[in-house]
């Protein structure tokens, strides 16, 4: 299954995942921490932002002890996530972005890379803070809380335009998978596998002519094997003598093909 992925599928996972690991190092371990340490939220988790008071108030209740961990600890780990952050929301936007205007695909990549530049900016008026305290000046403090704002409003764009995609994506697999007409594999009839010597338990090809609940009943109006492939075109039922049922089974696995390919 994992050979038959796109290269931006494979980079979307590998750098996904090694972002989630370090987030959750950072929120588990690091941040939480920090916060049990001052009993205060540390900088990174304040998306709107903080004031001269609000950074003098952390700082004093960390400690110096306090300080060094977060210099040596907390924004050591923070330095390899934004990037990998940034390529895994970059690799998900191509993925995705088939047949979306190339425009928005490269807001949507430029907003990604612009929350990792942006927390990088955080980190160094973080890292400054904590080296010249307690002699911090206030364009300093605004600087740093100014950074972190606009690092959280470009993650919060660039997933939401992903969530858009993916809406996107599901919608038109779903209106594809149930087209009139579309082709899909369903268990082989005892007497086409039959007539062509092979096991019944294959799949064969069926032409839905309309998209039925389960157990649904329609009417085989044309049929055939060949090249060890059975075609059914199939449309509501006219006549009772000639229904075929589509069993449970057979449409789970037309269901699941489709669910993969999501």
């Amino acid at each position: 299954m994992v050979s038959q992925l796109s290269p931006n599928a494979k980079r979307a996972i590998l750098f996904g995942a090694t972002a989630i690991i370090i987030y959750l190092a950072m929120i588990l371990g690091t941040l939480a921490q920090l916060e049990k340490i001052s009993g205060l939220t540390p900088f990174d988790m304040r998306p709107v932002g903080y004031g001269p008071e609000d950074a003098n108030a952390l700082l004093t209740a960390l400690g110096e002890t306090g300080r060094a961990y977060y210099l040596n600890r907390q924004l050591l780990l923070d330095a390899l996530y934004p990037a990998l952050l940034a390529l895994t929301l970059s690799s998900l936007y191509r993925l995705l972005g088939t047949g979306v205007p190339v425009r928005l695909v490269q807001v949507g990549v430029v907003a990604s890379w612009l929350a990792a530049a942006f927390d990088y900016a955080e980190n160094s008026g973080i890292a400054a803070m904590l080296q010249l305290w307690p002699d911090i000046p206030d364009i300093l403090v605004s600087a740093a809380s100014l950074a972190t704002i606009a690092k959280s409003l470009m993650t919060s764009l660039a997933v939401t335009g992903l969530l858009v995609l993916f809406g996107r994506k599901i919608w038109l697999k779903t209106r594809e998978f149930l087209r009139p007409g579309r082709s899909i594999e369903v268990p082989k009839s005892s007497d086409c596998a039959i007539a062509n010597g092979e096991d019944p338990g294959q799949s064969a090809t069926s032409t839905f002519g309309r998209a039925r609940p389960v157990a649904m009943e329609v009417h085989a109006v044309g049929r055939a094997c060949s090249a060890g492939t059975c075609t059914t075109e199939i449309a509501p039922k006219t006549d009772s003598s000639q229904v075929t049922r589509i069993s449970r089974p057979a449409l789970l696995s037309s269901i699941l093909p489709f669910m993969w390919s999501l």
